[in-house]
């Protein structure tokens, strides 16, 4: 018997693309939503305009939203992922996972170059560096960083399981906080209701008066 065969390539199927495909995913709008959160609230402490104070509660509310879904989510996808390894270890020789995992390397690498070339720009071209704007940029190289290192070691085989739940761990502790934080400012959902509702009558209120002057204007 010839023992010298090349083992047999691992094979994709249909619930490994998904799975990767969905962890991907999931990473791409929890890091995507948490900027979002961020910057929200750099905006609500360093306002853009001397005369603009806080931020719109939807810009707070849509990534909170997301990041409630998708963060535990995303968890849950790569838990489910590094149990397939650990039972299959040749998985993670997939083709799916190798392309998908230096997709995330590239595009973490590409947008950490772009986000080093905007504060360079605003400094060269002598434009005012607020304290605002190096937060969002400080925040964008840290996340993103956080994420080329990550599946840069996972793709070494690097980081091992009781890593990943440590990583875990400290992840949701992070996004947890951050949420919490959102939910100071923005208040309750029954605020929220109470707030939509004066709007709505304020909205009101300016079209009877528009309707009053427009049809002073017109009646004389």
């Amino acid at each position: 018997m010839d023992t010298n065969q090349p083992a047999q390539k691992p094979y994709t199927t249909a619930a490994d693309f998904f799975l990767h495909l969905g962890v991907i995913v999931a990473l791409y709008v929890t890091v995507i939503s948490f900027l979002n959160l961020i910057f929200s609230l750099i905006n609500y402490v360093y306002p853009n305009l001397p005369l603009e104070y806080g931020v719109p509660t939807s810009d707070l509310s849509i990534p909170v939203s997301a990041l409630i879904i998708f963060a535990p989510l995303y968890v849950f996808l790569s838990w489910l992922l590094n149990k397939q390894y650990g039972v299959n270890p040749y998985k993670r020789e997939l083709g799916v996972r190798k392309w998908l995992v230096y997709l995330t390397l590239f595009i973490s690498g590409l947008a950490i170059a772009i986000d080093l070339v905007m504060l360079v720009y605003r400094f060269v071209s002598g434009e005012l560096i607020t304290v605002g704007f190096l937060l969002k940029v400080l925040s964008v190289f840290i996340v993103l960083l956080s994420v080329f290192w990550y599946y840069l070691s996972d793709l070494k085989d690097k980081i091992n399981t009781p890593q990943n739940k440590k990583l875990a761990v400290a992840l949701s502790v992070v996004i947890v906080g951050f949420i919490a934080l959102s939910f100071v400012i923005m208040g309750s959902p029954f605020k929220q209701r109470l707030l939509k509702i004066d709007g709505r009558r304020v909205s009101d209120l300016q079209n009877i008066q528009y309707q009053v002057l427009n049809y002073r204007q017109s009646k004389e």
